[in-house]
């Protein structure tokens, strides 16, 4: 049963409010945080205890002497909004009536609530004060015809809760200079902390308290990422300006800030593990209010994951999403995915599972595959190498230094592309690399359609995947002339170099024809590998893919005949192995391709011969077996094509 969290969602509310002036009726939007007689120093101790353990900073700040001014560092103003909520509730909170003309205003009910006011909002204002404001490289002029009435907090005396949606790194690090489209140029706004210091200390007089609410903007919209604990000494503001500009008044930072109101900091963060089991434990406490549960199986941390991405405000977006459902389905009681899919939340888990689904049927498995042990088994051994580089980096080792570059050559149709695809598979599944990102590419897709794009092709395969399989890398020398074009020899060049990058940290394999059981005029990666020896001495490992012999070619048969829902007749397979006892000593034997080219045109012999018979005595089993005559049959026509194909008699008997 979910711990039950008092604060779920913070009570943020709009209004518009009234002016009348010389120029008729003016309504402005009003924000503000209404703070619950009902929450207490408690709620937040059992909150914490509940879950909320971002909010311990909140109770460190309240055990101490306290601050006039809070600044609170965020990933969401619903975060910053409910660290107020808490501070506010438990040491109480100063509102008095702002003194406005009734018949000029319709004023603000300030009872219980803290206006919200955004940065800009304070800025743009104070800067509209100071008409020739100067400052920096650039100079402004207000038109002091269209400034709009004092707005509605200008005369508030009691506690404000400022907002600043600023920038910072990926480690939450915070830079607060901003690009303003409507002034078009790079400010800070605690560079101008002198036009609103003015500001700050009204709202800070008579006991009052100024909450400034510092919302990171990483760009990653991840709240499950964790963000580094940002200290007062690492909040940086000297950001650097663009060539043309000039940077000034170094010592204007929050630090500053901090320092001139004697502020305190609140850093609201939690390692991601912990994130994640609040927003569980909280959209459970949703749940209960509604009366719902989850079906079994249910991707809560997915959906979770989804909604904070998808709104600043997850708590009133998961609020709303239940509603929605309650109105959609009123009479249910557990809710499916199937619900919250058509919310939008969680379409792409319903896709991606059934891609899943489908994916895992069609996966073949290393184990699946018939013979081949030393290649399994020098396969294994890349795994292991790799895993004994990186326990060696976990224990504070040099991680082994050679590259992760791989040739797979061997005959037709033996499983090289297939076994490459199982590795890299295995790869992602198991992390071992840096990435896990897996791409498979023919030599021809390397090459652009114009001079000069097939270098940042190749480039960019490279740096957009961890996992690289290239499969027939010598139809990139293929030509008809005898020599290779200019964008096989571009691709060629950066291959080279993308490979003397990206060898250590990227998995590379490349597969195609060669081998002893290759004919000389067929082996295709010998051409390939003279053709650039750059590329060649790069290569750490070849890998040889031997051809099958007969009894294999029968299990791969058999194997890819189960996987179709059809079985053979148990004397049907003597002519089986009759056959591919002949195939494997030919020239131009295809290995396992010939084994799916097999098992297809058995079929289509046993869909002739039960397509005679009436649909009222067709049965199911009839339609699974594979009969012997349907072999014979089957082989008959293999060899005329084969005889029409090569030009030669081949003659195949059965007794």
């Amino acid at each position: 049963m979910a711990k039950n969290l008092k604060l779920l969602e913070p009570d943020v509310c709009e209004i518009f409010l009234k002016h009348e002036n010389e120029k008729g009726n003016n309504k402005e939007k009003c924000r503000y945080l209404h703070i619950s007689t009902e929450y207490s120093k408690a709620d937040l101790e059992n909150d914490i205890k509940a879950g909320a353990v971002q909010y311990k900073a909140c109770r460190e700040f309240l055990d101490g002497q306290g601050s006039d001014m809070v600044i609170i560092i965020c990933d969401t103003e619903e975060e910053g909004f409910k660290a107020v909520t808490y501070l506010a509730a438990s040491i109480g909170f100063a509102n008095e009536d702002s003194g406005a003309d009734e018949d000029d205003y319709c004023a603000f009910d300030y009872d219980n609530n803290i206006p919200v006011i955004d940065i800009n909002e304070l800025l743009s204002y104070d800067m509209s004060e100071n008409p020739n404001f100067t400052d920096g490289p650039f100079s402004m002029n207000y038109n002091m015809e269209q400034k709009k009435s004092d707005p509605y907090w200008i005369d508030y005396e009691g506690d404000v809760c400022i907002v600043d949606k600023c920038m910072a790194d990926e480690d939450g690090n915070i830079a607060l200079y901003k690009h303003d489209q409507g002034m078009g140029f790079i400010y800070n706004p605690l560079d101008h902390k002198d036009l609103w210091h003015e500001s700050f200390c009204k709202f800070m007089k008579n006991g009052c308290t100024v909450y400034y609410i510092l919302v990171r903007n990483t760009g990653t919209k991840d709240l499950f990422q964790e963000k580094k604990e940002t200290e007062v000494s690492e909040i940086d503001t000297s950001l650097t300006w663009t060539p043309y500009m000039q940077k000034y008044d170094e010592d204007f930072s929050l630090c500053s800030l901090i320092l001139r109101y004697t502020a305190e900091v609140i850093n609201i963060n939690a390692k991601t593990a912990e994130k994640e089991n609040y927003y569980s434990i909280l959209f459970k406490n949703y749940l209960s209010d509604y009366g719902y549960s989850l079906e079994k199986r249910f991707p809560l941390r997915k959906l979770l994951k989804n909604i904070c991405f998808m709104d600043d405000n997850p708590c009133r977006a998961i609020d709303r999403i239940l509603k929605y459902i309650k109105h959609k389905y009123p009479q249910k009681t557990v809710l499916t995915k199937e619900m919250f899919s058509e919310t939008g939340v969680l379409k792409n888990v319903l896709e991606k599972a059934q891609e899943n689904k489908k994916e895992k049927s069609d996966t073949v498995k290393m184990d699946d595959l018939v013979g081949m042990e030393d290649v399994k088994r020098q396969f294994e051994n890349i795994i292991k190498s790799i895993k004994f580089s990186n326990e060696r980096r976990r224990r504070g080792l040099p991680g082994l230094d050679y590259r992760n570059i791989f040739l797979l050559i061997g005959a037709p149709g033996t499983a090289k592309t297939t076994m490459a695809n199982i590795l890299g598979q295995r790869m992602k599944e198991e992390h071992l690399l840096g990435g896990t990102r897996f791409g498979s590419f023919s030599g021809a897709q390397l090459k652009g359609q114009f001079v000069g794009q097939t270098a940042p092709r190749v480039h960019q395969i490279f740096e957009d995947h961890d996992i690289i399989i290239i499969d027939e890398a010598y139809s990139l020398t293929a030509s008809d002339m005898g020599g290779m074009d200019t964008y096989s020899q571009e691709a060629l060049a950066q291959l080279a170099i993308e490979l003397e990058d990206h060898g250590k940290d990227r998995l590379i394999f490349f597969a195609g024809y060669g081998g002893a059981d290759v004919m000389e005029r067929n082996n295709k990666m010998k051409e390939f590998l003279d053709s650039n020896p750059g590329i060649k001495s790069r290569i750490n490992g070849t890998i040889v893919f031997p051809s099958y012999n007969a009894i294999q070619m029968i299990d791969i048969v058999k194997g890819i005949a189960g996987r179709y829902g059809f079985m053979f007749e148990e004397d049907a397979m003597g002519p089986v192995y009759t056959y591919f006892e002949k195939r494997v000593n030919d020239s131009n034997f295809g290995n396992g391709r010939e084994a799916r080219s097999f098992v297809d045109n058995c079929q289509m012999t046993m869909a002739e011969r039960i397509m005679e018979i009436p649909v009222a005595k067709q049965t199911k089993r009839m339609m699974q077996v594979i009969t012997k005559k349907d072999v014979i049959d089957t082989v008959k026509k293999l060899s005329e094509a084969d005889d029409n194909q090569y030009g030669r008699v081949v003659r195949y008997g059965f007794a």
